[in-house]
């Protein structure tokens, strides 16, 4: 049944409220709490306001019992446009790249009747149509509370010009696909120096993907210009659909301009090759917040020589991401070929781990990458189910603007800290910066890691990244294995190793490095078969002349501060700071200690620790042990560089 506004009831909240609710298909209201829409929660204002054809209206505001008749703690941004594909999830995405969280969204469709002026004068929750009727899209939204007016002003500029991004892709989509159409055309006439094959594979992809593979969001063709080092793609003016509409949307960085060419990339423009799929430096504004795909489809004369391109962007299915490879046109040549290249039987152990590791292999990386790329990385990843370890592979972008790096490390070692340390160390080794990360952990050993880092400049030798990765990956345990089998030989090294692995606290190894763990190793096997307690004076890298610190290590029991303090005292020095540690080993039970204090002179005067740390030890010990008494003339030690005696 048509319902019908007029006068003032057009605007009033209070009506449009009884009215819309009634309506609201339980489905239209995305929101894990319905008790949030009580009351005059939904009011659509912008329902009884004139709106023009083709021009959405959005209002962000902050509602208030005297302006609207209800309140909210959120903000409420109200949208009425014409309803078409990819609102909701284009909006929530724009929302959330502003850094707004979502806590409601309301999405009815209403076939709506408009005057002359644009104003609502009746609608319809049913088929129900007419001169003037169109179906139009509502969207209430409730998100965290923005209180100044220039965030309210950037959520509606944000929401427009996603909006207008939808209306230009929707709106062109079926001339999009006649251009799709046009581009096939062109191949079936392609001339015969282009290989067959290869042209068949691309007529092939191109009607696979216009079969709800690809969503279409923009068009646009090239002409290619220049010779050798200043060839380069311009755009031809007035082809341009969808989000490509306006010619000076970039979807290349750089390619604009012949003095960025390289001779890679013009070599490759010239290339007699007809399909290229790659990714464009454009993110999405719609449906999923990333990259944009592009389908290249070249163009040539009757001699083979490329003469320009159709450029088609836009973003792959959830369909094509989930049928297998082999089953893709275009992907499936590349896999055949990466699987004859590495001379592995099909049905083998190594053929089938082969094909394994192609059909996991991400699909987006799939697209871009050529044969020989694909068998090369793909050999190395299933060389290190033999050898596990921390490994990377590396893929250029054709066109040098980013490179994409495959991680592999062991599953049971990654933290967040490790894969924030691999982006710094990729940042920085590419001179550029992580784009995009992806990672990948199932039941296998292990884990995969992808970056995309933007390139600013020139990298570095694929061999000095690993180093650097498999270091992050090294856990202060592994460190100390590795220092110990280096100091002492790898059966003691080893030996040592599984002895005291595990009795170190968290506190010890967040203080202590595992170079300076080995010496206190050292000193616990010594105790250990003495029976006796050992100290080691030492000086921080940094510290002043007057201030050192002092290891105690004992066995048994720990060593009581008002045993040690009065003999550090009587040699002139003032303790400021001790660390403890204790060491337990398991079932035995037995327990070692650490005390670790640092001192400094009380008068402040600066001494040569070098010549001073040996009698400082022997007067301690013979102290310790009762062999000289405990007096102020132990404090001529330091003072005056005498020994004990």
């Amino acid at each position: 049944m048509e319902k019908k506004l007029s006068g003032t009831r057009a605007g009033n909240a209070d009506f449009f409220i009884r009215e819309f609710y009634r309506d609201v298909p339980p489905d239209d209201v995305l929101c894990e709490e319905p008790e949030m829409l009580c009351g005059s929660a939904l009011s659509l204002e912008l329902f009884g306001e004139r709106r023009k054809p083709g021009k959405a209206k959005v209002r962000a505001f902050n509602p208030k019992i005297e302006n609207n008749g209800w309140n909210s703690g959120h903000t409420i941004v109200e949208i009425v446009n014409e309803d078409m594909p990819f609102l909701v999830d284009s909006v929530t995405m724009a929302l959330n790249q502003l850094d707004l969280t979502v806590h409601v969204i309301i999405h009815p469709t209403f076939v709506v009747k408009r005057d002359k002026t644009g104003r609502t004068v009746g609608f319809t929750t049913g088929k129900e149509s007419g001169k003037g009727a169109v179906r139009e899209s509502f969207m209430h939204v409730q998100v965290s509370e923005q209180t100044s007016k220039s965030a309210l002003k950037e959520i509606e500029k944000k929401i427009l010009i996603v909006l207008a991004d939808v209306r230009s892709a929707v709106e062109d989509w079926r001339s999009m696909l006649f251009e799709v159409a046009s581009a096939i055309d062109e191949l079936k006439v392609a001339p015969e120096m282009i290989q067959r094959a290869e042209v068949e594979e691309a007529i092939d992809f191109l009607s696979w993907a216009r079969e709800n593979h690809f969503t279409f969001l923009g068009f646009r063709e090239y002409k290619l210009v220049g010779r050798k080092a200043t060839a380069h793609l311009e755009i031809v003016p007035g082809t341009g659909k969808g989000i490509l509409r306006k010619d000076d949307v970039l979807v290349f960085e750089g390619l604009r301009d012949a003095e960025n060419v390289t001779a890679e990339v013009e070599r490759f423009l010239r290339q007699p090759i007809p399909l290229l799929v790659t990714k464009s430096n454009l993110r999405s504004t719609i449906h999923r917040p990333v990259h944009i795909d592009t389908i290249a489809v070249k163009r040539f004369d009757a001699k083979g020589k490329v003469t320009g391109e159709f450029l088609f962007a836009g973003l792959f299915t959830s369909v094509a991401y989930s049928l297998s490879p082999r089953d893709i046109p275009y992907l499936r040549r590349k896999v055949d070929a990466a699987m004859d290249l590495s001379g592995f039987e099909t049905g083998s152990h190594s053929g089938k781990a082969f094909m394994h590791v192609l059909e996991n292999y991400p699909r987006d990386e799939l697209f871009q990458i050529n044969p020989e790329e694909l068998h090369a990385i793909s050999r190395g990843v299933v060389n290190l189910q033999e050898r596990q370890r921390t490994a990377s592979f590396v893929r250029h972008d054709p066109f040098d603007r980013f490179v994409s790096i495959f991680v592999y490390t062991p599953r049971d070692r990654y933290t967040q800290v490790i894969r924030q340390s691999f982006g710094e160390i990729l940042s920085a080794a590419f001179k550029g910066r992580v784009s995009a990360y992806y990672t990948q952990f199932t039941d296998e050993a292990l884990g995969r890691l992808q970056y995309v880092v933007s390139l600013d400049g020139k990298g570095v030798q694929i061999r000095e990244i690993e180093a650097q990765l498999q270091e992050a990956t090294l856990t202060w345990s592994d460190r100390l294995l590795d220092t110990l089998v280096s100091a002492v030989g790898e059966e003691r090294g080893n030996a040592l190793y599984r002895k005291y692995v595990d009795v170190f606290p968290a506190a010890y190894r967040e203080d202590t490095t595992p170079e300076a763990s080995v010496f206190d190793i050292e000193r616990f096997e010594k105790i250990s078969k003495t029976g006796e307690f050992d100290l080691d004076p030492y000086q921080m890298r940094g510290a002043s002349d007057s201030e050192f610190r002092v290891r105690l290590y004992s066995s048994g029991s720990p060593v009581l501060l008002s045993d040690a303090l009065p003999v550090l005292e009587k040699m002139g020095l003032i303790v400021a700071s001790e660390n403890p540690y204790e060491l337990h080993f398991g079932d035995a039970g037995k327990m070692m200690f650490i005390h670790d204090f640092g001192v400094h002179l009380r008068n402040g005067r600066e001494i040569e620790f070098d010549k001073v740390r040996l009698p400082f030890k022997e007067c301690f010990t013979r102290v310790w042990r009762g062999e000289m008494e405990n007096d102020g003339y132990n404090e001529l030690v330091l003072a005056a560089g005498l020994s004990w005696r």
